[in-house]
């Protein structure tokens, strides 16, 4: 019995706050304010109470559920102050993000972003995502969809300040920018600008994601080069490796700071001949001293 009043009660509960929330809904689809100058109740018989309230009383007329909660219910459950509402706005807001950034599923897209001022001299910078889905069906066709996806507010209007405010929102959603191919901007140069404005920067990816392990490759390169050239260990290099024609030499490519082909080179090599390399360091590993230590140290 006690469990049944209590399933009850969370129904209600829901259905009450599910009105709430579409109250809420419908006045921001309608792009209509929900507060008035005036909300209390003493005031409802002759003050406009705007948009939302007055909605809420009408929903009242044919709702009995909404009805006995606005007139029995507790003062710090009926869910009407303004905080509430906000919430109920982002959390309405960040499903709808995580439904584009769904409905996006890892295709590429296209960012179309523009700056201006609000009615309050505010700096904004809005931010829409230009894509295309597939409609639901065997023979579905290929649409091209433009959804909003955030307001940002601009700290700073350099091209700088700007672009951090679209990467910042790409990355709240999810959004991964290499799936970029296409911008759009207005004439600004500080958004379309070649050299340095938004759409640049935009291009600027970090192909080296770990700088610290590229600098490890080149390091064992030389020392592999300088190891490989010392007389004995070049003779048994080259015993491994065959005719020469047939692998490259990797003692013949050390690298140099000023001709980065060099690097190339050597990376090229140490590929074509990394069987070989790991034979000969292998067999050194067995011989004692210093040549035995350095090659378990290449090794590891």
């Amino acid at each position: 019995m006690l469990s049944d009043q209590n399933e009850n009660i969370k129904k209600e509960n829901r259905h009450y706050f599910g009105a709430v929330v579409d109250v809420v809904s419908l006045c921001c689809k309608q792009a209509m304010a929900l507060r008035g100058h005036r909300e209390s109740d003493e005031e409802a018989s002759h003050v406009n109470k705007r948009n939302f309230l007055t909605i809420l009383d009408l929903v009242t007329r044919h709702d009995p559920i909404v009805a006995r909660r606005l007139q029995e219910g507790p003062q710090n459950a009926k869910y009407m102050h303004d905080s509430i509402q906000d919430n109920v706005i982002h959390a309405a807001a960040e499903l709808i993000r995580e439904q584009i950034a769904a409905e996006k599923n890892g295709n590429y897209y296209a960012i179309i972003a523009d700056e201006s001022r609000d009615t309050g001299h505010k700096e904004q910078r809005s931010l829409m995502l230009r894509y295309i889905v597939q409609e639901v069906g065997i023979h579905g066709k290929n649409v091209i969809k433009e959804s909003f996806l955030a307001f940002a507010a601009c700290g700073s209007l350099s091209a700088v300040g700007l672009w951090e405010t679209v990467q910042t929102s790409l990355r709240d959603c999810k959004i991964d920018l290499l799936g970029c191919v296409a911008q759009c901007f207005d004439g600004a140069v500080v958004m379309s600008g070649r050299c340095t404005g938004v759409q640049a920067r935009i291009l600027i990816v970090d192909v080296v994601h770990d700088t610290a392990r590229a600098e490890d490759l080149f390091t064992l390169l030389q020392s592999l080069h300088y190891f490989l050239s010392s007389s004995i260990v070049h003779e048994l290099y080259v015993k491994l490796r065959g005719p020469a024609f047939l692998i490259p030499n990797l003692a013949r490519y050390p690298l140099s700071d000023t001709h980065w082909v060099c690097r190339h080179d050597a990376c090229e090599t140490l590929s074509a001949t990394l069987p070989v390399v790991i034979d000969v360091l292998e067999d050194l590993i067995k011989v004692s001293g210093e040549r035995g230590a350095t090659a378990r140290r290449m090794m590891t």
